[in-house]
Order: C-alpha cells, then sequence, then structure tokens
C-alpha cells in the first residue's frame, strides 16, 4: 500500500529519498467459467484490486481485517543477535517528517526501534505461514515446518512474505472493471549481503494459484494469460525523471534527467537508478526445453521471455487505462501484449518515432551511449513489462521471478550504468547458484537413495503428478492420507527397480469416488526409508 509510507523504495541506506512510489502486478485473459465477461484483468498497479489474505476455498477468502491475516511477515536467520540499529535507523528516516529534523535522532530513539524490531522478528519467526506457502527449510520433507526447521529460501540474509486474493468484488471492479477471477498472489522477497555486487539487488518471486471463485466450474481454465509489473517510479522529485528498456538484460529502468535532482541534492547525493529484470518467466509445454520453476529443473517446458514494456511518460497521448470501468480491462490487456492502451480495438502498435516501426517494446535506447530510441520531456513515469501468454486450469500454480536493482554513481549516467553493473551480477548469482542451493538442500536433507519431490501441480484441481526416486530394488509404496489421518487410495504397492520414478493421482479414493477439496498427504516407502509431503486439491 504505497499510501502508508512516504515511498515504496527508499535508496541509498539512510537517505530518506524514494526510488518509487508504488508498484505491483497486473495480469490478465480469457477466463472459461461460464461467467461474463471473459476478458478480466486483476491485480494492483497505482490501485489495488486485492485484499490480504489466502484463498480458502473456491470463493472463500481469509478475513482482510483479521490482524492474523492483514499483515506481511519477514524473517531473518540472526534475528536474536544480530545489530538491528541500522534498520531501526532506516525506519527513523522513512517517517514523513525525517528530511526536516536532519537525522537527529537520539540513541535511545534507536534502540526502542531496534528493541521493537526484534520482538517482531521473533513474532514472525513463532508465525510463519508455512501452511499457507510461505517458504522453509523442510529438512526432513515431511511438508510440516517442524520447530528444529526455519524459514527462509536459497541461503538468503532477510526474506519476506505476503499473500493477497481477488475476490472482493468491489475492489476488481474498482481497479479496472473486471469481476473476480479466484486468483490468490504470493509473493516473496529475498536478499544477501555477503558480497558487495548483489547487495543492491532484491529477489522477487510472484506466485499465482487459481483457486477460483464460488461459481467457478471444475473444467475452467483461462487463455492467452499475461503478467506484468507496474511501478510508479519516484526518482527523488517525480518531475524530472526518465525512464528505458533493455531488451538484453530483460529490463524496465529509470533515471534521473537532470545530474542534480532537487530530493537528493538536499544529500550532497547524486540521483541513483532504479531497474525490474525478469529472471523467470512464466513456463508452458515445449517439448525439447527445460524450464525452471521453484528453482528446480522441468523437462517439457521453457520460461517465457520479456514479452513488451512500456513507460508511460506524463504529456504522451498514451495515458494510464481507465479505472472504474470495463474499458481499462481492454486496454490494460492491450498494454499487457505490447500495444498502446488506446484505441481498444484494433489494437495499434507502439512505434519507433525515427522509423514508424512498430516495436513491442518502448524507449530501447541507450542512454549511456545517446543511441537509439531514448526518453525526452522529463516528467512522471510510471512503467509495466509483462510475460506472457500462457494458460492456467483451475488448481494450476504460475510464478514469476524477477530482480530489483538499484544503483549510485557520480552522476546519473554513473548510477544506471552501476544499475546495471548490479543486476547483470545478480542475474549471474542467480543462474549460477540457486538451482546449487536447492539441490544442495534436497540432497543434505534425504539419503542418497530416497528422494520424494513434491507434487506437481500444487494445488490441483483434476490430477497431480507424484515424483520419486530410489537408488536400489526393492518394495515400495505410495499412499494418500485424509488430515484425519485416514488411508484414501494407495497409489503404489509393488516392487520397483532403481531409478526414478512417477505416479498420477485423479483425485478419487480407493473406491473411485471423487474426494472432497482440501489438505492430503502423500506417504512415501521404500527400504527402511519413508517420507511424506502435504499437498491441496480445490474443488
Amino acid at each position: 500500500n504505497g499510501t502508508a509510507i512516504p515511498w515504496g523504495a527508499i535508496y541509498p541506506h539512510g537517505i530518506p529519498a524514494g526510488l518509487v512510489f508504488a508498484d505491483g502486478f497486473v495480469w490478465g485473459g480469457f477466463v472459461n467459467d461460464g461467467q461474463q465477461p471473459k476478458l478480466r484483468v486483476g491485480g494492483h498497479t497505482y490501485y489495488s484490486g486485492l485484499q490480504t489474505g489466502a484463498i480458502v476455498t473456491p470463493g472463500v477468502a481469509e478475513d482482510p481485517t483479521d490482524a492474523k491475516v492483514n499483515r506481511v511477515w519477514r524473517f531473518r536467520s540472526d534475528w536474536k543477535t544480530a545489530d538491528l540499529s541500522s534498520e531501526a535507523f532506516d525506519i527513523l528516516v522513512s517517517r514523513p517528517d525525517a528530511s526536516s529534523r536532519q537525522f537527529q535522532f537520539s540513541a535511545d530513539a534507536i534502540k526502542a526501534i531496534a528493541d521493537s524490531l526484534r520482538l517482531a522478528y521473533e513474532k514472525d519467526r513463532q508465525d510463519w505461514p508455512w501452511q499457507k506457502g510461505a517458504p522453509f527449510y523442510d529438512t526432513d520433507h515431511n511438508g510440516v515446518m517442524d520447530e528444529n526447521e526455519e524459514p527462509g529460501l536459497l541461503d538468503a540474509a532477510q526474506i519476506v512474505w505476503f499473500v493477497a486474493n481477488d475476490l472482493n468484488p468491489q475492489l476488481t471492479q474498482a481497479l479496472y472493471g473486471s469481476p473476480p477471477i479466484g486468483i490468490e498472489m504470493q509473493v516473496t522477497l529475498w536478499a544477501y549481503h555477503h558480497d558487495s555486487d548483489i547487495e543492491n539487488s532484491i529477489y522477487r518471486r510472484i506466485r499465482l494459484i487459481y483457486k477460483g471463485t464460488s461459481m467457478t466450474p471444475l473444467n475452467a481454465t483461462i487463455d492467452s494469460m499475461a503478467i506484468g509489473l507496474y511501478s510508479d517510479i519516484d526518482i527523488g522529485d517525480f518531475a524530472d525523471d526518465f525512464g528505458g528498456t533493455d531488451t538484453t538484460l530483460q529490463m524496465i529502468f529509470g533515471y534521473n534527467s537532470t545530474t542534480l535532482d532537487p530530493a537528493y541534492q538536499q544529500f550532497s547525493s547524486s540521483p541513483p537508478a532504479l531497474g525490474y529484470a525478469l529472471l523467470y518467466g512464466p513456463i508452458v509445454s515445449s517439448t525439447n526445453d527445460i524450464a525452471i520453476f521453484d528453482f528446480s529443473r522441468h523437462k517439457g517446458f521453457r520460461n517465457l521471455p520479456l514479452t513488451m514494456s512500456w513507460i508511460d511518460r506524463s504529456g504522451d497521448t498514451d495515458s494510464n487505462p481507465n479505472t472504474g470501468t470495463y474499458d481499462g480491462t481492454l486496454q490494460y490487456y492491450n498494454v499487457l501484449n505490447g500495444f498502446r492502451p488506446r484505441p481498444i480495438n484494433p489494437p495499434d502498435h507502439f512505434r519507433i518515432p525515427a522509423t514508424g516501426e512498430p516495436t513491442h517494446f518502448s524507449l530501447t535506447g541507450d542512454p549511456l551511449n545517446a543511441t537509439g530510441w531514448l526518453d525526452e520531456n522529463p516528467g512522471d513515469r510510471q512503467i509495466t513489462f509483462s510475460s506472457g501468454n500462457f494458460n492456467m486450469a483451475l488448481g494450476d500454480t504460475q510464478e514469476v521471478v524477477m530482480i530489483m536493482t538499484a544503483g549510485l554513481g557520480a552522476d546519473r549516467l554513473a548510477s544506471l550504468h552501476a544499475m546495471k553493473f548490479f543486476a547483470n551480477k545478480a542475474r549471474e548469482f542467480a543462474q549460477y547458484t540457486f538451482l546449487t542451493k536447492v539441490d544442495a538442500h534436497k540432497k543434505n536433507s534425504l539419503p542418497e537413495s530416497f528422494l520424494l519431490w513434491q507434487n506437481y501441480p500444487n494445488p490441483f484441481n483434476q490430477s497431480t503428478k507424484i515424483q520419486y526416486a530410489i537408488s536400489e530394488d526393492g518394495p515400495t509404496t505410495i499412499k494418500i492420507y485424509n488430515l484425519s489421518g485416514s488411508l484414501v487410495r494407495v497409489l503404489v504397492n509393488e516392487t520397483q527397480n532403481q531409478g526414478s520414478h512417477e505416479t498420477d493421482w485423479d483425485g478419487k479414493d480407493m473406491h473411485g469416488k471423487v474426494v472432497a477439496s482440501g489438505l492430503y498427504f502423500y506417504q512415501f516407502k521404500s527400504g527402511k526409508h519413508s517420507a511424506a509431503r502435504r499437498m491441496l486439491l480445490l474443488r
């Protein structure tokens, strides 16, 4: 909620000047659930079409007014012993009246904030919502965060998680005029402090789970869907910004148009630069490719790349899609697919001014070398980039992983150069270490002879796949249980050979009867080893 604090992002450390007022994620596609209109757009941009909380069952969400629901969770593994004065200082600096007080914060004030932070970290550790999907180190692969297990992801120094949904029709209508789809959005942010080249980057994973409304049938699908990032960048003074796209880095970025920005000048600082880079896009079927999903490799799929970018510039003939009216849905869906918001139909391409050539990407020139299509006429900038198109069935999960990076140099262009350098380093770090870290956690958590992976998709609607591996021949069983511990189905009960195996569950019990929505456990046994994981069935 960008109105709760002066900025959605500040940078660098200790300076109360903003990079972003607010950012969010917007998605759209053709929803085949028997309801009209089919084309719907949802999410949150400058305004929000979402409410806090998870979707419990189709059409039923957690109470967004519940303090246990309406919150953000944050964790760092060293919360008990870490010096939190730096974080406390940033909180004091980010308050609306901070600049007028010129950083005159007493040691007692900083200590009081640090003490409250430590209590907040302790509470978030105790209340970590792993049941909803918040990531943790599942060292025994039983699908439950046990007392000796910790929140976290990919050995990050700090992690943030929250969940929201689109089941409030007043909010979705007020956004772009669409009714709810039944999408749950889970967002994870994480970052590192052990390497100066990646300390200026925050990784972000956005998961979309199609859980449905109360009127969604079992065979519902969403076709031609795209997901985009929206950001209202305000680099210091909002009135002197520029934007651009770097397709080689799959990045959209903002930087300053002037050597001295008024907001940063008062702190004797040059203006920084900001960028968002796509790391892993949504996955689609592709026979001979390998996709990254949940930081694991999946054969027969590929990740979609960045497919469009648009920088909305104050004074341009194109302006943001209309809010509160269905025209806004049609306009934003055009944008998500690389077209101008208006005219609605037939959509019109963005065009490179110098040549008139149609393009799906805006301002693709190189400001560092003053070549190509560059921004001009500085002012307020709101940016969108997206990846698509893909399809979803009820129960499917899609995810996007991106990097948010900032850089500060001696002047505005040096800041842009630094930001791109850091973004490149953050991408390299992810590509060389993320999969290795996941593999290491899996290898260390179970004997090499025995591996059980999370079912996919999860949550699921009609069927789900369970993959496992054994290193020696022997009797193997996979059984499904409900929460009360009653046996629901035996999927595997036979002697199997060494190697990798998989089986499917169609959501039916041992009598062929369709079981109800809810949490279930699958237990895997082979020889002397056993493990269990949980899965969520949504009808």
